[in-house]
């Protein structure tokens, strides 16, 4: 036996074998492709080694072939051109997709890996040994990897100024501003161009601002913004941006300021973005180094989808998010009367049901260290003669909920709570005090079936302000300044 396979190995043999059966080439040029496009590809270790044995078992039973001629493995040595073939539509797909790009659809290209994600492993976040610990750096484009909407309703590219943040790079030339604002991604403007921001509104308003918003930040990190690059702007007025909820990020920042820049454990968006740049991205979404991976995968992002809406129009509990599912499949509940709005069911009934009382909350860890964080800026502010206001942005929950089910949370509703609670504080501390809820739920009654999605203040899919959102809260601000004289002499 070992003779035999002795004398198989041998290089006359090898030929004779190989010219006696030409396929024997396609199965070489099959392994190395596989090779090539499976090894640095983006997929579980766990995928990539169950698609090479599967290959190499079909690679063992076609060249069974050779010696045993029967259908079954006629078949597996057929399925080796077949392989070829698919191997080189991939190719093809790939020298397409490097020398056209935009020939695919935007919703599939950002799955694909770029040279703009390459160059943002490395350059997207800047990081700091004290609060806010994180923020992205100076003059690099911010792509949002993944699917957050088509690219009409989200916009997923946007470039930061000399600073680092989303403004108009010509603003970006001063260095003083009237106005500066502090917050999150309510405050950044994510989702919309940088043009459409509110800060960047308020400019066309006649209003000099500038934005220090990053998403995902916690108030301490906004206090920590305003310390290291807020007081520099010279600001004749600090709003500072708050959205219900967003104090429970405190929690991953309770501990030493060494220790958490050490471990780099920052909470929500600016968190995922953190974790990422430390892992060879620039957002925590999926990315792929060829356009058909990304292809099947959004192939089977949508299966997975199909299923969910089956599963959904039998049991709407079961769902876990549907804010992507199509009208035409969703099932309606009578309980909402805007037929755009019955995406939103889970977001209105947490908005309905999240329930905290007054004294729970004012002795929570995270909820003290927010409020601390504000009178710190408080002061600083005031020490500059500079005025400071709280702006507090709501979730998209808590605004449709009246107009799409006709019912309003109780007082001890959360955001509730924490907004009588931001107004009292601002009261005791001389800060200037504006909830945007009022003038959202007034804009939102006048929406009907008829509406178009783009004049909604909030984005179809993801939850944070559309344009027209954006609008309304830039409107709503300058006309408090204007009113309340907050940049006069």
């Amino acid at each position: 036996m070992r003779g035999k396979i002795l004398e198989l190995l041998k290089p006359d043999a090898i030929k004779k074998l190989f010219k006696e059966n030409p396929y024997l080439y396609i199965l070489l040029i099959n392994l190395a492709a596989i090779l090539f496009i499976l090894i640095p590809e983006y997929i579980p270790q766990e995928t990539k080694d169950l698609l090479l044995r599967i290959f190499l078992l079909v690679a063992f039973l076609s060249l069974l072939n050779i010696w045993i001629k029967n259908t079954i493995f006629t078949f597996f040595r057929n399925l080796q051109v077949s392989i070829f073939i698919f191997i080189f539509f991939i190719l093809l797909a790939q020298l397409l997709y490097v020398v056209f790009p935009s020939i695919y659809p935007r919703y599939i290209a950002n799955f694909v890996e770029s040279s703009v994600t390459k160059e943002m492993k490395s350059k997207a976040v800047e990081y700091l040994d004290q609060s806010p610990f994180a923020k992205p750096k100076a003059n690099v484009l911010i792509r949002v990897p993944g699917e957050y909407g088509n690219e009409y309703d989200f916009e997923y590219e946007w470039v930061t100024d000399n600073r680092g943040y989303k403004n108009n790079l010509k603003l970006s030339k001063r260095n003083q501003f009237d106005v500066i604002a502090l917050g999150d991604s309510f405050t950044e403007g994510l989702g919309v161009k940088t043009d459409n921001t509110w800060v960047s509104k308020l400019n066309s308003l006649g209003i000099n601002a500038y934005s220090l918003g990053v998403q995902g930040y916690a108030p301490s990190q906004m206090n920590g913004t305003f310390k290291l690059y807020g007081l520099k702007l010279k600001p004749r007025l600090v709003i500072i941006g708050y959205l219900t909820g967003a104090y429970d990020r405190e929690g991953l920042l309770l501990g030493d300021e060494k220790e958490i820049a050490k471990s780099r454990n920052l909470p929500s968006a600016i968190g995922r973005l953190v974790q990422h740049d430390i892992s060879g991205g620039s957002e925590e979404r999926v990315q792929f180094k060829f356009v058909i991976s990304a292809a099947l995968f959004f192939v089977w992002k949508n299966i997975n989808r199909t299923i969910e809406l089956y599963k959904y129009s039998t049991d709407p509990v079961y769902s876990k998010d549907t804010r992507f599912m199509s009208e035409k499949l969703m099932i309606a509940d009578k309980m909402i009367s805007i037929g755009k709005m019955q995406r939103y069911k889970k977001e209105m009934e947490d908005a309905f049901n999240t329930i905290l009382s007054k004294n729970k909350l004012e002795e929570n860890q995270e909820w003290k260290k927010t409020i601390s964080s504000f009178e710190e800026i408080s002061k600083k502010a005031k020490t500059e003669r500079a005025k400071v206001m709280l702006l507090v942005f709501h979730n998209r929950g808590e605004i449709y909920l009246n107009k799409a089910t006709g019912r309003n949370p109780g007082e001890k509703n959360q955001a509730i709570v924490e907004t009588k609670l931001l107004k009292e504080f601002a009261s005791e501390n001389d800060l200037f005090f504006l909830d945007t809820g009022g003038t959202f739920k007034d804009y939102v009654k006048k929406i009907d079936d008829k509406t178009d999605i783009s004049q909604y203040p909030y984005l179809k899919y993801d939850g944070h302000l559309s344009s027209k959102g954006n609008e309304i809260v830039a409107e709503q601000v300058a006309n408090y300044i204007k009113s309340h004289y907050l940049l006069s002499n």
